[in-house]
């Protein structure tokens, strides 16, 4: 993700990127931070912040301005697919 936010920065925008750690892998936090520049959100039991949406690992969730998930990608591939995401992206975008 980071490099696709560091290739795309002024196509991107007002979005913003924030990478959510899921409760129970806080010991994953130092190497995820070091290879990223994004905001790291850290999930915990009584948030419930994963479960609510139902994510898991890898999910990516493309959310308006106004709160509502536009697209939700399962499983995507950053090295094949950067252009599908970044086509949700804008779709998300020209929705505001």
């Amino acid at each position: 993700m980071q490099e696709i936010a560091d290739e795309n920065g002024e196509a991107l925008g007002d979005v913003k990127i924030i990478l959510v750690n899921l409760a129970g892998t806080e010991e994953g936090i130092p190497d995820l931070s070091a290879r990223n520049q994004m905001p790291i959100l850290q999930d915990d039991v009584e948030t419930k912040l994963a479960q609510r949406f139902g994510a898991s690992k890898w999910y990516i969730y493309i959310i308006d301005s106004s709160g509502i998930p536009k697209t939700i990608f399962y499983s995507l591939n950053l090295d094949t697919e950067r252009d599908r995401l970044i086509t949700a992206i804008n779709a998300a975008r020209s929705t505001k």
